[in-house]
């Protein structure tokens, strides 16, 4: 097998092939550079068309004693109380001290009587709605109102008891809000 050197000026980079690359002919560069004119005239002349439709429907409506409507758009309105409503919001529900809370539940768990099952915060009230769940009723009471006496609780609100038997099994659900002192 014979092998073929190409000459060393294959290799070297010829003018004009930033177009359509170094593969390309001189004959496929001058058909893309009438291809890119001829699309920039026609470009040309649509705005050009359309700028002329636009004075002569201005022409026309002027002559009819009629004026063409401008169409503005609204300038945006900024509502300066309620950007500072969603700052505020913002900056309680940031400043909310999970850390504090989330120890105090700890602290007062019961994993024996009482199952934590959701904690959902109400930013606005500045309280945190909270589901358990246990055997017994009394102490899921018991449990609420111990959380009711820390001192970051302000206030403690019942706000929803179940007692189901399910699969033979007794259950309690309590819901209730605290309402954390600021």
């Amino acid at each position: 097998m014979k092998l073929r050197m190409r000459p060393a000026s294959t290799f070297l980079k010829r003018p004009g092939g930033w177009l359509l690359g170094q593969a390309s002919t001189p004959a496929q560069r001058r058909v893309a550079v009438a291809v890119l004119v001829t699309a920039g005239l026609l470009l040309a002349a649509a705005v050009w068309q359309d700028q002329a439709r636009r004075w002569q429907l201005q022409q026309l409506l002027a002559s009819r004693g009629l004026v063409a409507p401008v169409v503005r758009r609204p300038a945006p309105v900024l509502s300066v109380q309620a950007d500072r409503q969603r700052a505020n919001h913002a900056i309680r529900q940031l400043n909310t001290p999970w850390p504090e809370l989330f120890a105090m539940l700890e602290a007062q768990a019961d994993p024996q009587a009482v199952a934590l099952l959701s904690v959902e915060p109400n930013i606005d009230r500045g309280a945190v709605r909270i589901q358990t769940e246990g055997p017994l009723l009394d102490d899921l009471l018991t449990h609420a109102s111990r959380l009711g006496q820390q001192p970051q609780v302000r206030q403690m609100q019942l706000l929803r008891v179940d007692e189901r038997e399910a699969q033979g099994r007794r259950f309690a659900r309590l819901t209730f809000d605290l309402t954390l002192a600021r």
